[in-house]
């Protein structure tokens, strides 16, 4: 699977992993990371990963319960991220020849053409209702 591939279908799986929480997947009230994102980005205002990027600059801040929450939550992904590469893969080399890798081009390609996209990679994307 190319690295291409990969970079993508990482980038559309946390994508959809933040959308599917309804806001900043690491502000919900049950997450253990609430208390360090009050203590660390309690003047950042959510969305658009403003509190994830918050995190990531005081990484060495962060409690290892919250650690330990982020690595959980990245080792769960891990398997959606190679079901929908290798779901994906082919409509990319398909629908998207040229399509230089990298700031979301390939994402928008597919997305672009989701009419002709194969049921398993819509299915991946969770495009099929």
């Amino acid at each position: 699977m190319s690295k291409a591939i990969r970079t993508l279908v990482l980038a559309i799986t946390l994508m959809s992993f933040a959308m599917a929480s309804g806001s900043d997947a690491v502000t919900a009230a049950e997450n253990p990371c609430k208390a360090d994102i009050k203590r660390l980005c309690g003047d950042v205002k959510p969305g658009e990963g403003r509190i994830q990027a918050c995190l990531k600059e005081h990484k060495d801040e962060i409690s290892q319960e919250c650690k330990d929450t982020i690595a959980a939550a990245a080792e769960k992904l891990k398997g959606k991220i190679e079901d929908v590469a290798q779901a994906c893969e082919g409509d990319a080399a398909k629908l998207c020849p040229g399509i230089e890798p990298g700031e979301g081009r390939i994402l928008k390609c597919l997305l672009e053409h989701k009419e002709e996209l194969s049921d398993g990679c819509s299915t991946s994307l969770s495009l099929k209702k």
